[in-house]
């Protein structure tokens, strides 16, 4: 009997596919119709095991007891489940070996793959991306690089390239819509957003990449020349930006809502305990 395939998407960040968390969560019950599982059961569940994994919580703002076996909350129902398994965070893509390790331990007796977004040649180093996680995979098929292009739709080009990679029709399940309107993505964009690189430092970039790919063996989807800068010397247009932050923006945006109502559970814990030592010192001064 064949095993079971599990698809670990990583990011990279700001390729245009931030939003796959949410997407795969929204359409979870229609990707089980079309023998996909996903089995986490919001993009927030995927983020706090992404951030367990990394072990980067307390940066995050989050208790350790907050995330601390989400991951393996994910793989038992994953081992539970049937058919295919896809799972995506792009904050897993900078992780280290050793935390790669830690994440492969839940998967095992799947067949796993890992798929990799690159949009342009900003953002982490993709030849570090793709050969630490080479090692999590058996062959190099298995490592599947998706080339978001720089013109056009991203968050569309990396959903339809998601589900032909993993097995489902994308054209069937609609994008969600982004959660934060454009004027104030705009405005965190440019608050954020630091200064181009130069278009010769782009350029040696993307060429390594391209080197990297070539050599490697690994199943490459899409046109590695869009990994270079344009022509025109510009830097990328402010609105390219804004499609591929709205939705890690928007994440970020439910995380503080969240961080508030963990903070009203707490204080409220706190008036809780401190009523009972109250009633306690009284009891101990009457005795």
């Amino acid at each position: 009997m064949a095993r079971r395939k599990v698809f670990v998407h990583v990011g990279l960040p700001r390729s245009g596919a931030g939003f796959l968390d949410a997407a795969l969560a929204e359409h979870a019950g229609a990707l089980a119709q079309q023998g996909v599982q996903h089995p986490a059961t919001s993009a927030d569940e995927m983020f706090r095991a992404a951030i367990e994994i990394r072990r980067d919580h307390r940066a995050w703002g989050y208790p350790r007891k907050a995330v601390e076996g989400t991951w393996a909350q994910l793989c038992r129902r994953a081992q539970k489940g049937e058919g295919d398994v896809v799972v995506s965070q792009e904050l897993l893509a900078t992780c280290t070996r050793p935390q790669i390790d830690l994440l492969l331990d839940g998967l095992a007796g799947f067949q796993v793959h890992v798929v990799i977004t690159a949009r342009g040649a900003t953002g982490p180093d993709l030849a570090s991306v793709v050969d630490r996680w080479s090692a999590a995979v058996k062959e190099p098929q298995r490592l599947h690089v998706l080339v978001v292009p720089t013109e056009g739709d991203a968050r569309e080009a990396a959903w339809r390239g998601l589900g032909e990679i993993v097995g489902f029709d994308a054209a069937l399940l609609p994008l969600p819509e982004p959660a934060l309107p454009a004027h104030l993505v705009r405005s965190l964009v440019r608050a954020v957003d630091g200064p181009p690189a130069s278009d010769d430092d782009l350029l040696e970039r993307a060429e390594r990449w391209r080197k990297a790919l070539a050599d490697g063996g690994y199943d490459v989807r899409g046109d590695t020349a869009s990994l270079l800068p344009s022509d025109t010397g510009r830097p990328v247009a402010l609105d390219d930006l804004l499609q591929e932050t709205a939705d890690l923006v928007a994440a970020l945006v439910v995380e503080v809502g969240e961080l508030r109502e963990d903070n009203q559970v707490l204080t409220a814990r706190t008036e809780k305990l401190e009523k009972k030592r109250a009633k306690l010192k009284r009891r101990l001064g009457q005795a």
